[in-house]
């Protein structure tokens, strides 16, 4: 199953400022993301509920990890707004190849808190520059949070739970905008 994720977030440039008309999911993830979830649904049907979580708890584990440490951490990775809503919107397909792939079994109720972690990074990375209608954080604001003493009152608006203060730090600096 480990080798649905060779392609996954194997992009090097996050750091493009160009606006797509919309954004779109990386045509190179569809495969991982079609074998994953027909692997879990396999997985889900074939093995005990005890067993299915225990192995979906794995699996997700490595592929967030593998997708952090390539994509979030890697030294070369800056990101701008766009290539942070990218990143989210990969994310948000893998927790919804999840939950395809376990659709119909009871064996997991919420899937995509497997996913939490790689999801708030991605969250953070998305920050909009400058305020909308729908956002209410921008990332000037939770710049000033995170490298300050108010970290909580951005975990709150923003419901993060799995990322600790210094490791908002580490992926606020994966922003190009980021000066500190």
């Amino acid at each position: 199953i480990y080798s649905v994720i060779d392609t996954s977030s194997a992009r090097s440039r996050w750091d493009t400022a160009e606006a797509p008309e919309e954004l779109r999911l990386d045509p190179a993830l569809v495969t991982p993301l079609t074998t994953f979830s027909a692997q879990i649904a396999h997985l889900a049907r074939i093995l005990p509920s005890s067993s299915t979580r225990k192995l979906y708890q794995s699996i997700v584990s490595h592929i967030s990890n593998h997708i952090m440490q390539r994509a979030v951490f890697a030294g070369w990775s800056k990101y701008t707004e766009l290539g942070g809503r990218e990143l989210l919107g990969e994310v948000e397909a893998w927790i919804e190849a999840s939950r395809h792939g376990l659709e119909g079994s009871n064996v997991i109720r919420h899937p995509e808190l497997a996913w939490s972690q790689l999801y708030e990074a991605a969250r953070i990375l998305a920050l909009p520059r400058d305020v909308t209608p729908e956002k209410t954080t921008t990332y000037s604001q939770a710049m000033a949070l995170v490298f300050g003493s108010e970290y909580e009152r951005l975990q709150e608006n923003m419901g993060l739970k799995e990322t600790s203060q210094e490791q908002a730090q580490v992926i606020m600096r994966r922003r190009v905008e980021c000066w500190r």
